[in-house]
């Protein structure tokens, strides 16, 4: 399971719209007192901006990424991935998800997602683009919280048989610069421990990774996982595979 710090009741309203569009999936865990405090302040606040109460111009987009090696194929990687109608089965706080309609060659499609936790419930379509056995894309439609949410999964060839660099990249900023600072006091640790989940959803449906033990990927800084930070204009950094 992907691990999150412990949230106030109202935070993960935030984080499940996150996590049913990015593909994280969390669960409890611990904060940092830093986190905690924000993490308090932010309870004071409506969890779902109102038109009067959202900025009045975009707050800065902020990026994570994250790359790994596991133990299945690109293709088998890409099925689980691209398996939106299923996420509501593997994705907490997803409870509803379904593909609306696809172009005619399948590269792409809507999908409604439905997120919900304890008394909250939102639904919300994403764009996604799909190149088969290699990448998928998600960009959020219309969301009264985001000013911007944009994913993108990279799956390349391993270098053993029967392996997969598996890339992870979203972008993000909300209508409130409130959540901006909440959340990239933690997400960075969401993105990196994500990929656990969907290796777990590969193993259930393909078995064992091939990988005999861990391989690390090497050290350099574009390889581990990272907060880029934020740019005033929301500039775009893409990942180098």
């Amino acid at each position: 399971m992907l691990l999150l710090p412990r949230l106030p009741a109202r935070c993960p309203g935030i984080l499940s719209q996150l996590a049913a569009t990015a593909f994280p999936v969390c669960s409890s865990g611990s904060t940092s007192s830093t986190s905690a405090c924000c993490l308090s302040n932010l309870q004071q606040h409506s969890l779902l901006a109102s038109s009067s109460e959202a900025t009045s111009s975009a707050t800065p987009t902020q990026t994570f990424k994250q790359r790994r090696l596991i133990g299945w194929t690109p293709e088998q990687v890409y099925n689980v991935v691209s398996d939106v109608d299923n996420y509501n089965k593997f994705v907490p706080w997803c409870i509803g998800s379904r593909v609306l309609r696809r172009n005619k060659d399948g590269t792409h499609l809507d999908a409604e997602l439905e997120v919900g936790f304890q008394l909250l419930r939102e639904k919300y379509i994403s764009k996604v683009t799909l190149i088969p056995q290699r990448a998928v894309t998600s960009t959020v439609q219309n969301s009264a919280l985001f000013h911007r949410l944009d994913s993108t999964w990279g799956m390349d060839p391993g270098m053993v048989p029967k392996s997969c660099w598996i890339s992870f990249q979203v972008e993000f900023a909300f209508q409130r610069a409130t959540y901006n600072h909440v959340v990239s006091l933690f997400f960075s640790e969401v993105t990196r421990r994500m990929m656990s989940a969907f290796e777990g959803r590969c193993e259930e449906l393909y078995g064992p990774s091939t990988l005999v033990r861990n391989i690390r990927p090497p050290t350099r800084a574009r390889d581990r996982g990272y907060h880029t930070g934020s740019s005033e204009e929301g500039h775009r950094r893409t990942f180098n595979s």
